[in-house]
């Protein structure tokens, strides 16, 4: 993982005032360990219109989502529980 592109990511989500978290690898490198990541691993608040702005947000800075949805419809709370329930998905990639 380039700095440019957590820059990019940073920058694009904070332009969209998206609530978010950094997580696992590159949040233990920001507490000064040393960890090998190849990946941004990203929490977003679960409000339909912030996870709506955080992924349009991604998506304009040339992010892709590797399954064929749309922004709304992740954002859309029981489209995510269906997808949970009937899917077993709990992570969006």
């Amino acid at each position: 993982m380039e700095f440019r592109s957590i820059k990019a990511i940073v920058r694009a989500l904070e332009e969209a005032s998206v609530r978010y978290l950094i997580v696992r690898g590159l949040a233990v490198n920001a507490h000064g360990f040393s960890r090998m990541t190849h990946d941004v691993d990203l929490v977003m608040q679960l409000e339909s219109s912030n996870t709506q702005r955080g992924l349009v947000a991604l998506l304009r800075a040339r992010y892709r989502l590797v399954i064929a949805e749309k922004p709304e419809a992740f954002a859309d709370p029981a489209v995510r529980e269906r997808w949970r329930t009937e899917k077993g998905m709990i992570v969006l990639k």
